[in-house]
């Protein structure tokens, strides 16, 4: 019996019900293997082993369409983010994938949209005309200067690959203009994130994320030496740019009062689910990779049965009460008890909060301490009614003023009453899904143009 069989049935997903039944209207959110395959072999990739499969197509158009019909007649749109591996090797499948699911959905009056992450390597001219076409969106991944790229991210073969991923960036850009780099920084560059934030910058980004690498070992040393340098790196660019351009990282710099009381895990087994390239479901793309944890081979399953293990499963969190060892800490209100995926794979249990991450997470906020912007609960006005659902985005979406609705990062939709929170991520954003490049496409952007906000009164 395998380690997921052994777990199920336990005790019912009690998150995944309360989530569900709580809203009028859902947005699903896919994160699609596209394939196993990739050029390069970084350092702290947690896919781990690569292989030479592209996805089933037809298998994850079914599981997409056997999980969907879940949440009918609720649902109100369907984004399908592609992953791996390195989802550009598989462009045509991408292609057919697309035009099936659009028909598919479209049918039940449900929008359909699609972005991807990549390393911009097989990006191209071409591609990138479709994706403008398409309106699509794409995440990418860089390391700062050439010799900390190449290290951390060397093809297959051990030679660089930074060349070949920043003569792409003007084409990747021109999809999305408003994309935030990806760095993911490993403990030994800590000490450069200075000149790593200013290179990307410099290449054109408005935006960087900088986020510390997990599954490596942090020793108090090197956290300190990051806390101390993320500061440092948040002041330079805001003194140089004045907002311009921005960095981001594990920690939010508009969060929630002193408030605990709302505390909540990331949407992954709620809006967010992962499909692997043969069709299994799993709660998150983290577990894509690990067959184990798979929840059903959906391609092959009827909506009922999927729906039924996905209650019976214990491997999300059970409840949404603060674990005891989050409650003093100063990151809290940050963290919401760290990645649950990351926390059963490193604890076997998702309630456990992984210490590596703990650590990171609380010296990060002590260091940005003076640029964390505390704000008291509000609630948005939809006519002459104050919105309630804000209030229960997973990403807090508390913060809609005028139009610069600072938290939800351009997740609501529409108006704050169907706010759905991040299509993407569904609220996970920097707080809490600290691995997910998928995450930041749409959640670190800063959202000048909210639509949820459009219209809504004073508080």
């Amino acid at each position: 019996m395998t380690i997921a069989q052994q777990e199920r049935s336990k005790k019912n997903n009690v998150s995944f019900c309360n989530y569900y039944e709580n809203h009028e209207k859902f947005d699903l959110s896919l994160m699609i293997d596209a394939t196993n395959r990739c050029q390069l072999r970084c350092s702290y990739c947690y896919y781990g082993d690569k292989g030479s499969q592209n996805m089933h197509v037809s298998s994850v158009l079914a599981a997409a369409s056997n999980l969907s019909a879940i949440f009918e007649p609720k649902l109100n749109e369907v984004n399908f983010h592609y992953m791996g591996g390195e989802p550009l090797l598989a462009w045509e499948e991408i292609l057919e994938l697309n035009a099936a699911a659009r028909r598919f959905f479209e049918a039940k009056e449900v929008k359909f949209t699609w972005s991807l992450t990549s390393n911009l390597i097989a990006l191209d001219e071409r591609k990138a005309e479709h994706m403008l076409k398409e309106k699509a969106g794409i995440h990418c991944s860089i390391d700062g200067p050439a010799r900390i790229h190449d290290k951390n991210r060397p093809y297959a073969n051990g030679k660089p690959s930074f060349v070949d991923v920043v003569k792409n960036i003007p084409l990747a850009l021109q999809i999305t203009p408003d994309d935030t780099a990806r760095v993911t920084v490993c403990p030994e560059d800590v000490k450069s994130l200075p000149e790593i934030a200013e290179m990307i910058l410099e290449l054109g980004f408005n935006y960087v994320g900088l986020f510390p690498a997990h599954g490596v070992t942090w020793n108090q040393k090197d956290i300190e030496k990051w806390a101390e340098n993320i500061a440092a790196v948040h002041k330079t660019v805001l003194d140089s740019y004045q907002h311009r351009k921005k960095v981001s990282t594990i920690v939010k710099l508009v969060q929630r009062g002193k408030e605990i009381d709302r505390f909540t895990y990331c949407g992954a087994g709620k809006g967010l689910w992962a499909i692997g390239i043969e069709g299994k479901l799993y709660f998150c793309h983290h577990l894509t990779n690990t067959p184990d944890f798979a929840l059903i081979d959906a391609s092959v399953s009827t909506p009922e049965a999927i729906r039924t293990a996905i209650e019976q499963s214990v491997l999300p969190p059970d409840c949404e009460k603060i674990p005891e060892a989050c409650i003093d800490c100063p990151a809290r209100n940050q963290c919401n008890g760290g990645c649950w995926t990351n926390n059963l794979l490193m604890n076997g249990k998702s309630t456990i909060p992984n210490q590596p991450e703990c650590q990171l997470m609380r010296a990060t906020t002590v260091a940005l301490q003076d640029f964390i912007v505390e704000t008291a609960p509000k609630n948005c006005w939809i006519g002459d009614n104050p919105c309630t659902e804000c209030q229960k985005c997973y990403n807090n979406c508390y913060q809609c003023e005028g139009s610069n609705c600072q938290d939800c990062q351009a997740s609501c939709k529409k108006t704050c009453k169907d706010c759905q929170v991040c299509v993407i991520c569904q609220g996970t954003c920097e707080r809490t899904c600290q691995g997910c490049e998928g995450c930041q496409s749409k959640c670190e952007t800063g959202c000048l143009q909210c639509e949820s906000c459009k219209g809504s009164q004073s508080w």
